[in-house]
């Protein structure tokens, strides 16, 4: 059965003290290249003006960060999870960052993932 998946790439705020750019999310491409053909995907990249559409049918909804992206990351996570929505939420960061306990009380699957290697 076909699935109707969108993948999301939030846009944090950028931090004074940090030399951090927006840059494409990989792993998003990646994911859409190992995605079966039946499947249905839509992307959303903030950092490219894209919308997120908070009411589509989405049976996953995958959300793919870094440290500097990890805020909004959650925030979408948030509204996503009031809707009831399935959700993949991975953080990629260089540095150790707390993660909102509220993702970690919820179904959906975390991952956090650090140079030293991925955490769940």
């Amino acid at each position: 059965m076909p699935l109707k998946l969108l993948f999301i790439a939030p846009k944090g705020k950028k931090d004074s003290k940090t030399n951090q750019k927006p840059l494409f999310h990989m792993a998003i491409g990646v994911l859409v290249s190992l995605t079966p053909d039946e499947h249905a995907i839509e992307i959303a990249d903030e950092h490219f003006g894209d919308t997120i559409n908070y009411d589509g049918d989405y049976d996953l909804v995958g959300i793919t960060s870094r440290t500097i992206d990890a805020t909004r990351a959650y925030e979408i996570a948030d509204e996503f999870r009031k809707k009831e929505k399935k959700l993949f939420l991975e953080v990629f960061t260089f540095r150790s960052i707390p993660m909102k306990r509220e993702a970690m009380q919820t179904p959906l699957f975390v991952a956090k993932q650090k140079t030293s290697g991925l955490r769940y």
